[in-house]
């Protein structure tokens, strides 16, 4: 049987799958809805404006669990001790281009303090300075919680969030701006402290906010799109009082008033190094529909929690964090294709050609021949009983291919334990071919109701193929 892979680019597999279908291999394609989001701002009105989700930004303090040894160092002052310049919120500006923003600190008592800056030394996405010319100023002002109202810097509520500047929109809230006057396009990133420039040591989350930028003149702006991103991302809800950290989870098995929104989740682009273009990307998206997750962190990477072992042992769930095994940024939108360009989709053949051994032996045996445009990771799931269940006797067959070509991977016939499949039996095989794989490890997530990935592009904009229906669930903590 021969199946055409083309443009299948990312498949993350888990410990545990689940499986449908008696065929030898059975491809499932679920169509995406695609609603197209007319909003002007870039933040937390992209995952929602419901009223009885929660989708907040966690500011980490230096506490125990939620402090920023554990939940990661996006938007701390970068003096703090044990800080890492890695979990930045970033904003990429180009060379004139306006941003406008507004936080809304949940809660009524607290003065923030937020301060932008950039790095002179570097135009990169991530810089990294922390003192002198690589950490310069670049604007910031206080905002006052107990303005319920919302004023200056501070969206007064999701819709007000969702809508964006008033500046750029018409409507929505006052937003407080800088301007890229620095000669060059470069990344800025934001942190915010207390008065005193200092962590605010309980941490505190961030309801509402928006990053948004615009080019053109306050006569006519323009927003610009998909600039908005972290590597690590500090994120919290199910809290019955937004300015408190007690968990609340209502339904389990349901979203509830504090899950997150229906549009959670972030967009990760993946360059593709084999080609002559220094910069042009495969990007997906991935969401957490009315997930729940009190403090969680999000990340992704090639690898999995790990980086130091084997393929097939870096992707395998683990204790604990790993927030230093961040790779790919997180944006809230698709990347701004004028900056993140797109690149050719690649391709992929495999034929599972399976028989009977020659007598005198016994049972069968198969050969999956594959043909790939690009490296790749191939995963081949045999389910030897056809329980639709991954269990004891089945075999999981992987290999990861460095270069383009032509490869064979061969089954013995054997189950996971070595013994032989009688002749005539029928055996179902699964399999995925992962272009430059993406892994979502995700930390503390105490609720999930599934993952979707989206191929966004390039492509035709569509869910990622399942194989015989696998589910994914990620590992519990």
């Amino acid at each position: 049987m021969k199946i055409d892979f083309t443009n299948i680019k990312a498949i993350n597999w888990t410990k545990k799958f689940h499986s449908l279908g008696k065929a030898s291999l059975i491809l499932f394609l679920l169509f995406l809805i695609v609603k197209i989001d007319e909003s002007h701002a870039e933040g937390s009105g992209d995952w929602g404006t419901a009223t009885n989700r929660q989708s907040m930004l966690w500011v980490p303090g230096n506490q125990a669990v939620s402090g920023l040894t554990v939940r990661g160092s996006m938007m701390v002052p970068s003096g703090t001790p044990g800080y890492n310049a890695g979990h930045r919120l970033y904003v990429y500006v180009k060379q004139g281009e306006t941003v406008f923003w507004g936080f809304r600190r949940s809660g009524s008592t607290g003065n923030i303090r937020v301060r932008w800056f950039y790095d002179a030394t570097s135009s990169g996405f991530f810089p990294q300075g922390t003192t002198g010319t690589s950490r310069s100023f670049h604007g910031g002002y206080e905002i006052n919680p107990s303005d319920a109202g919302g004023g200056f810097g501070r969206p007064a509520d999701e819709l007000a969030a969702h809508t964006g500047p008033t500046q750029v929109t018409g409507t929505g809230y006052t937003g407080l701006s800088f301007i890229n006057d620095t000669g060059a396009d470069r990344a800025f990133w934001v942190e915010i402290s207390g008065t005193d420039d200092l962590i605010i040591p309980s941490g505190f989350n961030i309801n509402f906010w928006d990053i948004t930028a615009a080019s053109g003149t306050p006569e006519n702006y323009t927003e610009q799109k998909g600039r908005v991103y972290s590597r690590y991302w500090s994120t919290s809800n199910s809290r019955s009082n937004a300015a408190q950290n007690n968990l609340m989870i209502q339904n389990k098995g349901q979203a509830d008033a504090y899950s997150f929104h229906q549009d959670f989740g972030f967009y990760v682009p993946i360059d593709n190094t084999y080609t002559a273009a220094t910069n042009d990307y495969f990007v997906k998206r991935i969401k957490f529909d009315g997930s729940s997750g009190g403090w969680t962190n999000f990340f992704a990477n090639q690898d999995g929690p790990r980086n130091h072992l084997s393929f097939e042992e870096n992707r395998k769930s683990i204790a604990g964090t790993s927030s230093n095994n961040y790779q790919y940024p997180l944006f809230i939108n698709d990347p701004d294709p004028s900056i993140w360009a797109s690149t050719t989709p690649p391709s992929a053949v495999l034929d599972i050609i399976y028989s009977e051994k020659a007598a005198p032996a016994t049972g069968g045996e198969a050969n999956v021949n594959i043909n790939i445009s690009l490296p790749a990771i191939v995963d081949i799931l045999i389910d030897i009983n056809g329980n639709g269940e991954f269990d004891n006797t089945d075999v999981i067959l992987s290999a990861i291919y460095e270069s383009p070509g032509n490869y064979t991977i061969y089954w013995n016939g054997e189950d996971a334990n070595g013994v032989e499949l009688p002749s005539g039996g029928e055996v179902n095989f699964i399999a995925s071919v992962a272009f430059f794989p993406v892994h979502f490890p995700i930390y503390d997530l105490e609720q999930n109701l599934g993952i979707e990935v989206t191929n966004i592009r390039p492509g035709a904009l569509s869910n990622e193929f399942i194989f015989g229906m696998i589910q994914i669930f990620p590992e519990p903590d």
